[in-house]
């Protein structure tokens, strides 16, 4: 568990540093342009100021928006690249919540008769 617990402080501690660009990507038109890094605060005015837009962001998901509305017109490229970014971040935690899940089954399936080299070998 202290290996696990390391490995989660190595992996996700520099997560405070983009708190900024979390917001600007989880709320854009709720966050406040000054907040945000300069990058991205021409293309958050622009966002914001489209009552459209605003429309578009409360009907529907926040990847689909993304995906659908957001990247096809081109207008956002740093938004775009922002928003590409952070989800690409987690893409790697699917292995560990695979890794997990299996580990779950395996262990309440064959209950106390696993040993740590037995779940070693099973995964």
């Amino acid at each position: 568990i202290s290996q696990l617990r390391t490995e989660f402080k190595n992996r996700f501690g520099d997560f405070p540093a983009y708190k900024e660009e979390f917001r600007l990507f989880v709320a854009p038109f709720d966050i406040d342009v000054s907040d945000v890094p300069t990058l991205f605060q021409m293309e958050a005015i622009e966002l914001q100021c489209s009552e459209e837009l605003k429309a578009k962001f409360s009907s529907c998901s926040l990847f689909n928006f993304y995906k659908n509305v957001i990247a096809p017109s081109g207008q956002f490229p740093s938004l775009i690249d922002n928003a590409l970014q952070i989800v690409s971040m987690f893409g790697s935690t699917y292995r560990c919540e695979q890794l997990f899940s299996k580990m779950k089954f395996s262990k309440s399936q064959l209950q106390s008769q696993l040993t740590d080299n037995h779940l070693n070998d099973i995964l």
